[in-house]
């Protein structure tokens, strides 16, 4: 299992409702002692550290945020990538989870209140459309890319 040491004293939610304190300099096990999602979130926040056998792993080795997500995904960045690299992340065997791709809403973004207006249906219908669809759309206020919308016309369409 991956561990983390807390660089320094930091309060936070396991569990989304409850807060709970993380002491400082002590190490703890991610997924029985803290929640892999938690424990991303402190690594990204650079107050917490992965360990390996009580040493300190080297940058490189831990996975990217995920707001870098957008730059990992870039050609030039991918080639870059040693092999050496990839073998030390599988080697602790966790990654943090992943956000939603940010990026592809460069272009004309329509919001799925929007669209339901268009078409004349409610936003509950739209946004059951996008799941089944496997889009993702949290909320009436969600962007939708142009290809996006088009898969749903044209799924109300039918």
């Amino acid at each position: 299992m991956p561990t983390i040491r807390m660089k320094r004293t930091t309060d936070g939610s396991p569990d989304g409702f409850h807060v709970k304190r993380y002491d400082g300099d002590k190490e703890y096990t991610v997924d029985s002692d803290i929640p892999a999602r938690l424990a991303g979130m402190f690594i990204n926040m650079k107050v917490a550290e992965y360990v390996i056998a009580g040493k300190p792993v080297e940058e490189k080795a831990i996975p990217e945020a995920p707001e870098n997500a957008a730059v990992e995904a870039a050609p030039e960045n991918k080639e870059s990538e040693s092999v050496e690299e990839k073998s030390e992340e599988k080697e602790h065997g966790w990654e943090p989870p992943k956000k939603k791709d940010k990026t592809k809403a460069k272009g004309k973004v329509m919001r799925v209140y929007e669209l339901a207006d268009e078409l004349k249906i409610s936003s509950k219908d739209v946004l059951i459309a996008a799941e089944n669809l496997g889009i993702y759309a949290r909320n009436a206020a969600s962007g939708l890319s142009e290809e996006e919308v088009e898969k749903v016309r044209a799924a109300l369409k039918k």
